[in-house]
C-alpha cells in the first residue's frame, strides 16, 4: 500500500469526496440569523442518491490505487465517477439555484459543497484521461517495438 500511485486527478477527486461528505453534515442554508438545513435536509432524493454513488466511486478509485489493485479494477470507479458525476453535479447546482425557503441564503458550508464537487467530478474526468502507461507500481508492460520496414 502507498499513496505515491495517486496523481493529481485522484488526489483532486479524493479531495472533492472527502470534502463534500463532510460539508453534507454541515447548515447549507442560512434563513434570516439562523442557519438550521443541513445538505441532507434540503438537497433532494435524487440528488443526494447521485452524490453518494459519486463519492464511494471516488473512494474506491483511490483506495483501488492505493492498494495497488490491477488495472481491470481500478478502470470501473473512474468510469461510474466519470458517468455520474456530471449527472450529480447538474442535479446539485440546480438545486442550489432553487432554494428550499424563499427567504434562504445559501451558506458557506454549501458554496464549500458545490466547490468539493465540481472538484470531485474534474478529479474523475481527469482520472479517465490518464491512462497511465508508465509511473510507479504501473502493471503495464508495453510491446515491443516493431522493427522498421525493408528499404525498398
Amino acid at each position: 500500500m502507498t499513496l505515491r500511485r495517486l496523481k493529481l486527478a485522484e488526489w483532486t477527486a479524493l479531495v472533492g469526496a472527502v470534502g463534500l461528505l463532510v460539508t453534507l453534515f454541515l447548515d447549507w442554508y442560512r434563513v434570516g440569523r439562523r442557519a438550521d438545513a443541513s445538505g441532507w435536509d434540503t438537497l433532494g432524493w435524487l440528488t443526494l442518491t447521485l452524490l453518494l454513488i459519486a463519492i464511494v466511486a471516488a473512494l474506491a478509485l483511490a483506495l483501488a490505487l492505493v492498494v495497488s489493485a490491477v488495472d481491470a479494477f481500478n478502470d470501473p470507479p473512474g468510469v461510474v465517477l466519470a458517468a455520474i458525476g456530471l449527472p450529480a453535479l447538474a442535479a446539485l447546482l440546480i438545486d442550489l439555484l432553487s432554494t428550499p425557503w424563499p427567504s434562504a441564503d445559501l451558506a458557506p458550508a454549501g458554496w464549500a459543497g458545490s466547490v468539493f464537487a465540481v472538484l470531485m467530478v474534474a478529479g474523475g474526468m481527469a482520472s479517465m484521461r490518464d491512462e497511465r502507461t508508465t509511473g510507479f507500481g504501473r502493471r503495464y508492460t508495453p510491446p515491443a517495438p516493431r522493427p522498421a520496414p525493408p528499404a525498398g
